[in-house]
């Protein structure tokens, strides 16, 4: 499901490319940074989770985001656009915040502290829906602005590889699914002109998606964490 869905993104990308080109006031954004995961907490959900009131903490790893924008200058010092960032950062641990009988079902005393050392990928493929307000003091141009969209996040081939600073001898699949979800971001930046045509951005942006539900491998239940990032980014605009 996920290549279609890529699919529709990037034709639809080139289609807005194709009708900006030549029309004054449109521009297109070449961007990418850092992206700096926030600690989340995770739980799982359903008939068949182990220990629905256990909670555990979500550490993925910090990683790189990349994106292209296309969008039109308006009057009033506004801009919209239409966005589509992706990224992929490794899961990282899982923590054992609260043991909520997870313990029991294994048959040993709490869990609480103990972590799981996991392996494997989540992606998020968004496209956002922008609005900027941008001020023209000649030399730069701060603005501030967000969007709203939907993203969709997947957790790709993870499994569990060790438990309480252990080793297991075999990887146990966690999950390879993914969930599509509301998501939005807001920040502010500065744009420095290099030409007529060509711009210089640098910005910051906070992300985050409505929690997204993933199904565990082999299981009934489902895996629920937010979402969320504090993104460092950079572009390259041309003006058409």
């Amino acid at each position: 499901m996920r290549k279609p869905l890529c699919l529709r993104v990037a034709l639809g990308l080139c289609a807005l490319y194709a009708a900006s080109a030549g029309a004054e006031g449109y521009y297109t954004t070449f961007e990418g940074g850092g992206r700096f995961m926030e600690r989340a907490t995770a739980r799982e959900i359903g008939r068949g989770a182990l220990a629905p009131n256990a909670r555990y903490e979500a550490a993925p790893d910090d990683n790189a985001m990349v994106g292209l924008a296309v969008g039109k200058h308006l009057p009033q010092n506004m801009r919209a656009e239409v966005e589509v960032q992706w990224s992929s950062t490794g899961l990282g641990d899982l923590k054992v915040t609260d043991d909520g009988g997870l313990g029991a079902r294994f048959n040993t005393g709490s869990l609480a502290g103990q972590s799981f050392t996991t392996r494997g990928d989540v992606e998020s493929l968004a496209v956002l829906f922008n609005a900027f307000y941008e001020v023209d003091y000649g030399l730069f141009r701060p603005y501030f602005g967000g969007g709203a969209g939907f993203a969709d996040v997947n957790m790709d081939h993870t499994r569990v590889t060790g438990f309480a600073g252990q080793s297991l001898p075999t990887p146990v699949a966690l999950a390879d699914d993914h969930s599509t979800v509301l998501a939005w971001q807001a920040g502010a930046g500065l744009a420095l002109p290099l030409t007529a045509r060509w711009t210089v951005t640098v910005d910051y942006r906070y992300f985050a998606t409505e929690d997204p539900e993933i199904d565990l491998a082999g299981r009934a239940g489902r895996f629920k964490s937010a979402y969320a990032s504090h993104n460092v980014v950079g572009g390259l605009r041309f003006e058409f």
